[in-house]
Formats: structure tokens, C-alpha cells, sequence
């Protein structure tokens, strides 16, 4: 036991300069450098990853670009349907007057709250005014003999006007002919 009581810092204290830095509050210069050096990588691939970020969505944005334009092509196709269904309703609207003019005040409650189709029905079958033709189908435009076969194209005129005008070309007969 004489040998142990010799020796008081074998047992309990550590040796001089071990603990210096954790007694005075500082950082070891070695661990200080490891920590900085895994701060600077951390942020290095942080810069990495951002950079990676922002290309990806500069790209996601290049691709929407094709987006902007099918969607201003539909934009330009609602407008064109818009109008025609103005117009329509305009007509609608300007032949049921034309029709209800020629009937008695007694045949107007007969008439009213009639479909356009009924109401040239009625009109035409109390013989007072002359019911309009039935519109003629609609034919593509531009299409040799859509006429003559009624608006219904042929597989080789689709054949030949996609050849000629490209796939767009098909895709605006469709929506000519009222197709989706």
C-alpha cells in the first residue's frame, strides 16, 4: 500500500497537460480542425446539392415551356368554341323570335319554354311559318370530297393529309368536326 500512497497522480489524476484544454474551457487545436474541416465539406456539398437544385428546376421549366404551348393551344381552341357557341346561341335566340312572330297570341303559350327543334316542330305543323332546314353536316376544311363523303374522311385522305400537313393537320379536322 506504501507503494500506491508513493505515487499520489497514478490512482486518481491524470497526468500534467491531459486535461489541460477541458480545464480552461478550450477546444484541442486537432479536434478543432476536424470539426472545421467536416463544417467546410458539409457546407461544399450543401452548395453541391443547391446548385444540382436549381439546374433541375431550370429544366423542369424548360419542359413546361411545351406545356405553355398546348396550353395556349387549348386556350386558342376555347376561344374559337366560345364564339361559335355565341354565334349559335345568337341564332337560336334570333330564330325563335323569327318563329314566335308568325304564331297568334293564342298559340304563343302553346310555344313557350319549347326547344328551338320543337318550336319549329309546332310552328311547321300549324303551318304558319316555313320550319328552317336542318343544317348541312359539317365538312373539314380544306379536304378534297369531305364534302361529298358527308364530313367522314376516308383512312386515305387522313392517310394523305397527315403525309402532306403533318399530324397537327389531323388533329385540327378533328376538332372541326366537332371530335375530341
Amino acid at each position: 500500500m506504501a507503494e500506491t500512497d508513493a505515487t499520489p497522480g497514478a490512482q486518481g489524476t491524470p497526468p500534467a497537460g491531459a486535461n489541460a484544454g477541458i480545464d480552461s474551457g478550450m477546444i484541442p487545436k486537432p479536434r478543432f480542425d476536424e470539426v472545421n474541416e467536416r463544417m467546410k465539406a458539409a457546407e461544399r456539398r450543401l452548395s453541391e446539392l443547391s446548385a444540382a437544385e436549381e439546374a433541375r428546376a431550370r429544366a423542369d421549366l424548360e419542359a413546361k415551356g411545351k406545356f405553355d404551348e398546348l396550353k395556349a393551344d387549348y386556350e386558342a381552341r376555347l376561344t374559337a368554341a366560345t364564339e361559335k357557341a355565341t354565334q349559335w346561341d345568337t341564332y337560336q335566340a334570333t330564330r325563335r323570335e323569327t318563329l314566335l312572330a308568325g304564331l297568334t297570341d293564342a298559340d304563343k303559350p302553346l310555344a313557350d319554354g319549347l326547344p328551338l327543334d320543337k318550336l319549329e316542330a309546332l310552328v311547321a305543323r300549324l303551318g304558319k311559318v316555313e320550319a328552317a332546314p336542318a343544317p348541312p353536316p359539317p365538312t373539314p376544311a380544306g379536304v378534297p370530297g369531305g364534302a361529298a363523303a358527308g364530313g367522314v374522311l376516308t383512312p386515305e385522305q387522313i392517310a394523305d393529309g397527315v403525309r402532306k400537313h403533318g399530324i397537327g393537320w389531323l388533329q385540327e379536322q378533328r376538332g372541326t368536326l366537332g371530335m375530341r
